[in-house]
């Protein structure tokens, strides 16, 4: 023996790859077809300039070419300071990503090539969230059981806004997520560096998401008594801050990494919230009936309690995960009004913080109560029926009062029966899938074997 080491082989890899490809499916049929939000449309819009024409300027765009709502005027634009041209003012991560879709839709449909497709950016979305939750799935191979892996990562796919926002339009959390995934891929196997690359992925999505990068960069350093884990974050995620500054010279004028953002007027939002606004806005993130977490996702009430239970327990990259999410969402908070905006279906400002919350609750599963263990199948499947309702039918939320609205119950007093109809159906589907999942073979699970941290002599 040459005493060289290798990490073990994880199984459990070929279970999150299907369940990827099934998720890939579902999401890229019930992507958006049609106008979902201004910031959507917008995003879109910039992504195909550029695989159209090569060029971001929108001066010659007709109002032929564009859906007709929203109307032109209502799309997030600002000029170009150097030159004047009419530019796209979003996530420059979230319009460049999808661009390759946009070119080969243009070369497979040229006929269509006059007028803004909407699908190419649903498809990219459908693309990064599945690949997202693949890798959140690997991140957990070898640590939990085949079975608790396939029914987390449908829960986590189908029974939450995963589906209704991040896999169904071209938000900028698709960058996010896809970037929180990556983190918790390569930092279960102590790949520091990678874990900041994804990170610099994800800040792409959203500059503000380099204090989520940060702050896991310095709980993991403290975690490991190691200043050089928090170098390592740091270093191959800080150079996405200058592409981010470069990018905004070329596309705004400015080398601010957030020029394309239009910052001032969330900023200018921001400094208008007084004490209470502040107070009931942080409450809103959880118990609002318009776009609560605890409102939408009440599950993550049964599996909280274990969680707690099992919290010095965990893995140090879980537990940064949650703590940079708690970093994140609090400057969420603090610049977005904690709606969200509306036209999506469950919660945008809070859907990072339950992916990066994702691998802590699944290895905490076990420590569950039993009512909560006979409770959970149950109130999955009516969060399946829910989010499927909105992820299939294409809704949005259709009022901005967050406080005195819910979707759900505005859809249940139009079509009651097929609210109805859509609830029982997931509850049943719940049940079925875990009555599956339990008869499967192991070998078709590939089961565990050891633990990530486990190593094998090599000869």
């Amino acid at each position: 023996m040459s005493g060289r080491t290798r990490p073990a082989v994880r199984p459990g890899g070929a279970a999150a790859v299907v369940l990827g490809v099934l998720a890939l499916v579902v999401f890229a049929l019930t992507a958006s077809r049609g106008v979902s939000s201004v910031d959507v449309v917008s995003v879109d819009l910039g992504s195909w300039r550029i695989a159209t024409t090569g060029s971001p300027w929108l001066d010659d765009v007709r109002p032929d070419q564009l859906p007709a709502k929203p109307a032109r005027d209502e799309l997030w634009t600002t000029t170009n300071a150097d030159n004047g041209h009419e530019v796209v003012a979003r996530s420059v991560g979230a319009v460049l990503v999808a661009v390759p879709a946009y070119w080969v839709a243009d070369r497979l449909f040229p006929g269509d090539r006059d007028r803004l497709p909407l699908r190419p950016g649903g498809i990219t979305a459908a693309v990064l969230a599945a690949l997202a939750l693949v890798l959140l799935l690997r991140s957990l191979a070898g640590q939990v059981d085949g079975r608790t892996l396939v029914l987390a990562g449908c829960a986590l796919a189908f029974t939450t806004p995963f589906w209704s926002i991040v896999g169904h339009d071209l938000w900028p959390h698709a960058l996010t997520v896809l970037g929180l995934a990556g983190m918790a891929w390569a930092s279960s196997g102590r790949r520091w560096w990678l874990a900041g690359l994804f990170g610099g992925i994800g800040l792409l999505g959203r500059l503000h998401f380099a204090f989520l990068v940060a702050a896991f960069g310095l709980v993991l350093a403290w975690r490991h008594r190691d200043p050089w884990v928090a170098v390592r974050v740091a270093g191959t995620s800080l150079p996405f801050v200058a592409l981010s500054s470069l990018c905004g010279r070329v596309l705004y004028g400015s080398w601010n990494p957030n020029a394309g953002y239009r910052m001032g007027e969330l900023s200018g939002w921001a400094q208008t919230q007084d004490a209470l606004d502040r107070l009931t806005g942080l409450l809103g993130l959880f118990f609002s009936p318009g776009v609560g977490l605890f409102v939408w996702t009440p599950a993550l009430l049964l599996v909280l309690p274990a969680v707690v239970r099992s919290w010095r327990g965990l893995p140090a990259w879980t537990t940064a995960l949650l703590a940079g999410a708690g970093v994140y969402l609090a400057v969420q908070w603090w610049l977005n009004p904690f709606d969200g905006g509306a036209a999506f279906w469950g919660y945008r400002i809070t859907v990072e913080a339950v992916v990066a919350a994702f691998p802590a609750v699944v290895l905490s599963v076990p420590r569950m109560g039993a009512a909560a263990r006979r409770l959970l199948p149950a109130v999955l499947g009516v969060q399946l029926g829910v989010i499927a309702l909105g992820a299939i039918a294409g809704l949005g939320i259709l009022t901005d009062d967050a406080w005195h609205a819910n979707a759900v119950l505005h859809a249940l007093r139009i079509a009651p029966a097929v609210v109805v109809a859509a609830v029982l159906c997931g509850i049943a589907l719940a049940y079925c899938v875990r009555g599956l999942v339990r008869q499967l073979p192991d070998a078709w699970l590939d089961p565990p074997v050891g633990c990530d941290a486990e190593l094998v002599q090599t000869g």
